[in-house]
């Protein structure tokens, strides 16, 4: 190699180079190639274990929003108890009332039979009165059964909102062990970059800085053509 480069560089006007010389700059680019590639190998590993934090924190992120949204849903099944609980009151109030307005209706049968002088009991009398009765009774179990209906409504009501409050919950749980998983993964392949980027400089990189070329190695005379 060396003795076809010569006669190129002489007619050139330049003195050829040693071999020496050449080994010593391909070995100072090799080094800057060198370090290079492990800077860039280092950055890939250090992006690795920052994407797996990242998954983790991503990770406890949607499980907190999971367990806030589980609250709400809670809260949701309890309103819907308090509201079908003061609608059974409700009703039930209105059942009390209905029979409240039949005994007052019979009163007022049997107090006016009275004062005519008619058994209130029977006869015409009788018959107002166990009217009266059956419309009395007849809303009061209509306002039992709507009490009853509101009741298991709201039974259902927040027994759905704990189904969907657990759901919720368990959908936050898996979001942070996915994360986790995620998260470790990427951190692992961070670290074994890092070991292997550590065990290639170990072995096969310069150990000091004297492993390098030194910087004073003199450059090859540069004489003008013709001298």
């Amino acid at each position: 190699m060396e003795a076809i480069v010569a006669p190129l560089l002489l007619s050139a006007g330049v003195a050829a180079p040693t071999v020496g010389t050449v080994v010593t700059a391909g070995q100072v680019l090799g080094g800057i190639a060198s370090a290079a590639s492990g800077l860039f190998s280092i950055m890939g590993a250090i992006s690795s274990v920052g994407s797996g934090a990242a998954a983790i924190a991503a990770g406890q992120q949607q499980q907190a929003m999971y367990n806030l949204q589980a609250t709400q849903a809670q809260m949701q099944g309890r309103q819907a108890q308090i509201r079908a609980r003061s609608d059974e009151l409700k009703y039930r109030q209105q059942g009390v009332a209905a029979l409240d307005r039949t005994l007052s209706t019979v009163a007022t049968i049997a107090a006016r039979a009275g004062a005519g002088s008619i058994d209130p009991f029977s006869g015409s009398a009788g018959a107002l009165g166990t009217y009266a009765f059956g419309k009395g009774l007849g809303e009061f179990n209509f306002a039992q059964e709507s009490a009853a209906l509101a009741r298991e409504t709201g039974n259902i009501g927040e027994a759905a909102g704990n189904i969907q409050a657990a759901l919720y919950t368990i959908s936050g749980e898996q979001a942070l062990a996915a994360g986790y998983v995620r998260g470790a993964a990427n951190i692992v392949s961070g670290l074994q970059q890092f070991s292997q980027i550590g065990g290639s400089f170990g072995s096969s990189g310069p150990s000091d800085i004297s492993s390098y070329p030194r910087a004073d190695v003199p450059l090859p005379p540069v004489r003008p053509a013709g001298l």
